[in-house]
C-alpha cells in the first residue's frame, strides 16, 4: 500500500487524483458539477449494493473524460458516497483542465 505501488501504475508519470460525491438511486446518470468542497457530484441510477454504483460511477467518469474505464480506479471510499478517484495516464494539469470543464458545463 506504499508509494511504490501507487507510482508503478501506468508508467506515464504520476496519476491524477480527484474527489467525487456519488448520489446512488438517482433518476438518471449524470454529472451535476463541482461542489463547494471541490468534489465532482456524480449521479447514478444504480443501487449502492455489490459495487453496482461504484461501477456505474467509473463508467460515467470514463465516458465524460473520454478515456477507457480501465484507467479509472476508486482509491479511497469504496463504501462511502465520497470517493477519491485515481486516473492512470492523465497528468495532473490535463486532469484539472478536464475536471474544470466538466464542472462548468454540468452546472448549466
Amino acid at each position: 500500500m506504499g508509494t511504490a505501488a501507487r507510482k508503478s501504475g501506468g508508467g506515464q508519470g504520476p496519476p491524477f487524483y480527484f474527489w467525487v460525491r456519488v448520489k446512488a438511486r438517482s433518476r438518471e446518470d449524470g454529472i451535476s458539477g463541482l461542489r463547494e468542497d471541490g468534489a465532482l457530484e456524480v449521479r447514478v441510477r444504480a443501487l449502492p449494493v455489490r459495487g453496482d454504483a461504484n461501477e456505474s460511477c467509473l463508467r460515467l467518469l470514463a465516458r465524460s473524460f473520454g478515456l477507457p474505464v480501465s484507467r479509472f480506479h476508486i482509491d479511497r471510499g469504496a463504501a462511502s458516497p465520497r470517493k477519491r478517484i485515481r486516473v492512470e495516464g492523465l497528468t495532473p494539469d490535463e486532469g484539472a483542465s478536464r475536471l474544470g470543464a466538466l464542472g462548468r458545463t454540468s452546472r448549466a
